[in-house]
């Protein structure tokens, strides 16, 4: 899933009206704010998978470059010699600025997922300090205060 479409399912499900005037509200709030944190961790989970999506990814094509820039491949490929004769850089810098360019590219992606990652670790948290509030409210209106 694209970082967007996370935003998106985050904001909508973040998104609670807090009531605690009577006892039954307090239990629809109560409620809603453990399914909310149970979405919020099944987002948490599917971001982990996403990670380590983007690091099995990573591994793939850089196991990819490693072949294309293998002394085998490099004197077979046609490509491969046309740029040695042009005059191009080493087949051992080019294979180096690849996987430079890919380690910037996965550690772009994995960044935006780790962030996301902190900001529903937060929301759990913050979640599960209201639900704590709103237990608190439920005994002040039955009149245990113990």
């Amino acid at each position: 899933m694209d970082i967007d479409d996370y935003e998106k399912l985050i904001i909508s499900t973040v998104d609670i009206e807090i009531e605690t005037s009577s006892i039954s509200e307090s239990r629809k709030t109560l409620l809603t704010l453990h399914e909310r944190r149970e979405i919020l961790k099944d987002i948490q989970s599917r971001l982990e998978r996403d990670i380590r999506s983007v690091e099995v990814d990573y591994l793939n094509k850089r196991t990819f470059i490693r072949e294309e820039f293998s002394s085998t491949n490099f004197e077979k490929s046609s490509k491969m010699k046309k740029m040695l004769k042009g005059g191009t850089s080493s087949p051992a810098r080019r294979r180096a600025k690849a996987m430079k360019n890919l380690e910037k590219e996965r550690n772009s992606k994995i960044e935006g997922y780790r962030d996301m990652k902190v900001n529903v670790d937060d929301l759990i948290e913050q979640i599960e300090e209201i639900m704590v509030d709103v237990y608190s409210s439920i005994k002040s209106l039955l009149g245990n205060n113990y």
